[in-house]
């Protein structure tokens, strides 16, 4: 379940190891020196908070479907991607938000949205995950991992962050530690009982099981100023000193108020992507690319003026992921409503919200591509190697 600095939130695995200030006192110091030291640090730490905000937006998945807009080529035309992804955001009826051109205005003026946040119609997207099932004759069956639900959380300083253009695609990918993507058991980690077998797993996707599988990872926080998209990603940027601030002590630092290097003047609020898999079974799993790696886009839907008004007026002193503070007097959530500084019960009453007020489901194989994507013998792989629908 969901709790503040626990259950693979951005502060989870922090302890006061990776603070050099509390260690020196703990370890070296003498009495007076101990009160002193501890006084600076906890002065620093309420200092790094000031104005620092954070929101949370939750979601279910429209989607499972290989398209990417991200890597829309004009000069191709619609193809199918690489790989399947799954789908979390603005929807409408004729899935035109999933097909592989999709546009600010296409998610602009969609009807639909499988997030609580009213004025928050951007798309994110994840390679599906996939339960590999082994038969007794060594077949393989690929099934689609059910998703609880998602949560995309911003953190920036008030005042601080300018709002995302309209249109900015970005990807993020695991294999860049600063990505700094985890997964997390919740409450803890368990034997794998599968019938079928409980070997194949790997590091990020585990061999054992999970009551719930967490998954995290954080976009860039920079941006050129000019370009909204490009073939390789470099219209965003990590913020200098982030890579440097990883350690093993703290290993999953907030890097949302470091500075943006010159080539990319302007700071964003800085998103960490969550998903998660109830009921994890452990054994072989693997993401719809075939890999262990995690990577996540992301298609912004936000009316910028609108985003640029919450990330200048909203502050709530929460300089991590923090699952109990949402803005919302600035914004509009759909469900249950939102106490500011008061949790959600647990995961189960963060789903059923979600269930209450989600969208009549698409049928991407009807409206988009034809090929099956769930219970089949081999994952469907291949740019450009498989049918997109006319629209």
């Amino acid at each position: 379940a969901e709790t503040k600095e626990a259950g693979g939130d951005a502060t989870e695995r922090k302890t006061t190891s990776g603070d050099p200030a509390a260690r020196v006192a703990k370890t070296m110091a003498p009495p007076a020196l101990v009160v002193l030291l501890l006084a600076v640090a906890g002065a620093a730490k309420a200092f790094s908070c000031a104005g620092a905000t954070s929101v949370k937006m939750d979601f279910l998945p429209s989607a499972h479907v290989r398209t990417d807009a991200l890597l829309f080529d004009p000069e191709l035309g619609e193809c199918v991607s690489d790989h399947v992804h799954t789908f979390y955001g603005a929807i409408d009826p004729r899935a035109e938000t999933l097909r592989p051109n999709a546009t600010h205005e296409v998610l602009r003026r969609a009807e639909g949205n499988t997030g609580n946040v009213v004025e928050n119609k951007s798309l994110y997207w994840h390679p599906t995950i996939y339960k590999v099932i082994t038969d007794a004759q060594g077949g393989r069956r690929f099934e689609i991992a059910d998703v609880w639900f998602a949560s995309a959380y911003y953190v920036w300083r008030t005042g601080e962050a300018e709002a995302f253009p309209d249109g900015l695609k970005m990807r993020t990918h695991g294999a860049d530690p600063v990505a700094r993507a985890t997964s997390h058991c919740a409450p803890e980690p368990s034997p794998c009982e599968r019938e079928d077998s409980c070997e194949g797993g790997g590091d990020f996707l585990p061999e054992q099981a999970c009551w719930e599988l967490e998954i995290n990872i954080k976009f860039p926080t920079c941006w050129d100023g000019k370009h909204v998209a490009s073939k390789d990603g470099s219209h965003v940027s990590w913020s200098d000193g982030c890579a440097a601030a990883i350690t093993e002590e703290h290993w999953d630092p907030e890097c949302f108020d470091f500075p943006c290097p010159p080539s990319h003047p302007v700071r964003m609020p800085e998103i960490h992507l969550y998903t998660r898999i109830l009921d994890y079974k452990g054994g072989h799993y693997v993401f719809s690319d075939g890999s262990d790696d995690f990577h996540a886009d992301l298609l912004s839907g936000w009316n910028a003026t609108e985003l640029q008004r919450v990330l200048d007026e909203c502050e709530n002193e929460s300089d991590a992921a923090s699952p109990d503070f949402f803005c919302s007097d600035h914004l509009e959530f759909r469900g249950k409503p939102k106490v500011e500084g008061e949790q959600e019960d647990d995961d189960v009453d963060i789903r059923e919200s979600l269930l209450s007020f989600q969208p009549p489901a698409v049928d991407a194989r009807r409206l988009v591509a034809p090929e099956a994507v769930d219970g089949v013998n081999e994952l469907p792989r291949g740019a450009c190697k498989g049918q997109v629908l006319g629209f």
